[in-house]
């Protein structure tokens, strides 16, 4: 199985996270390193991306911390923030 994967840091988390419980599992598309906005979400403490890898820490939920000041900055004009 492999995973067409743009989006924002969630997902790109959730699908590292589904990779590691799937048997063939074999690869997801990443946008982590290419657009910064995206790391800049939320915090990456614990992911090492390296050789194009990453290792799925061990510790509970996603393991990432979202910045609201961040995620506020991306929303269209209007458009509600949830709390």
């Amino acid at each position: 199985m492999a995973l067409h994967n743009c989006g924002t840091l969630v997902h790109n988390i959730a699908n590292i996270h589904f990779g590691a419980c799937v048997r063939n599992f074999s690869m997801s598309e990443s946008l982590l390193y290419a657009r910064d906005y995206i790391a800049a979400m939320g915090g990456l403490d614990g992911y090492d991306f390296v050789g194009g890898k990453i290792a799925v820490p061990d510790g509970p939920g996603l393991g990432i911390e979202l910045v609201d000041e961040v995620l506020r900055a991306e929303l269209k004009e209007g458009e509600p923030y949830w709390d």
